[in-house]
């Protein structure tokens, strides 16, 4: 895919957002930078569950994906031993029971960052598709990353919160 048919997309991704109130911010352009893929991305801000996110949307041309990052901004230099090892678990647990978003920590830039990635197929964005994924990942960031901070601010059993987590999720 060339920069144009991405640029393209990104727009189309821009719709989606702006369908579902989520409206981006600024867009900009990784191109030919020695040691990386071609991106071009936007940014937005999502409030939900009193919680701020940044939201990332990548289009990597040379690929044919689309990679979705929620961030939440989390220093872990204020945790103690014990709820490093129960975010841990935690993250852990989620990562292991869903195979279409991920968690991960990203310590150096003080982080929690929730991911999904989309294919797109002959290098077309297919909108009902995307604003179904896009749908889910803006519900299910902030429903998981509400049980984090509760295990952050109340030292919560993982496991039981995983299994208040997948309860919720059912239900939705």
């Amino acid at each position: 895919m060339d920069v144009n048919s991405a640029r393209i997309i990104l727009a189309q991704m821009q719709g989606c957002f702006k369908e579902l109130n989520v409206p981006f911010v600024n867009e900009s352009e990784m191109l030919y930078c020695e040691g990386f893929s071609n991106a071009i991305n936007f940014r937005s801000w999502f409030e939900k569950n009193g919680n701020l996110a940044e939201i990332l949307a990548f289009v990597v041309p040379s690929h044919g994906i689309i990679q979705l990052t929620m961030n939440y901004n989390q220093n872990i230099e204020d945790f103690d031993e014990s709820t490093i090892r129960n975010l841990f678990s935690l993250l852990n647990a989620i990562n292991k029971s869903d195979s279409t978003f991920y968690w991960l920590f990203c310590s150096e830039a003080a982080k929690l960052e929730f991911r999904t990635a989309y294919y797109l197929a002959g290098n077309r964005l297919g909108e009902r598709q995307f604003k179904s994924l896009l749908g889910k990942f803006l519900n299910i960031g902030p429903l998981y990353y509400k049980y984090f901070r509760r295990l952050i601010n109340y030292n919560e059993d993982p496991n039981v919160m995983f299994y208040k987590m997948q309860v919720e999720l059912k239900a939705m």
